[in-house]
């Protein structure tokens, strides 16, 4: 996949070891000053994903979680930097 770095250092190792999958909220569109806070609908989970992982029993563990911010279109990275995100939440309950 595409390089990942640390902005402030041009050492930090950010190599890791582990699979990943990626999920897509709905369009967020705000301007200067404004607050985006609300729930968002359901984000389906990849459904490779969900099927690896249906089984009685399957557990997952989860090593970490990321957010990005990608410009509309392009799919470049914005920096995190451009919106305010003071409160984040994000639940994590099943393939439902």
């Amino acid at each position: 996949g595409p390089g990942y770095s640390v902005a402030n250092s041009a050492t930090y190792s950010t190599d890791f070891n582990a699979e990943y999958f990626e999920v897509f909220s709905d369009k967020i569109s705000t301007l200067y000053s404004e607050v985006h806070w609300r729930m968002h609908s359901d984000i389906p989970l990849p459904e490779n994903i969900v099927e690896r992982f249906s089984d009685k029993g399957s557990v997952m563990a989860i090593l970490g979680y990321e957010v990005d911010q990608i410009e509309e279109g392009t799919g470049k990275q914005v920096p995190i930097t451009w919106a305010y995100n003071h409160h984040y939440q994000c639940w994590l309950l099943n393939s439902k």
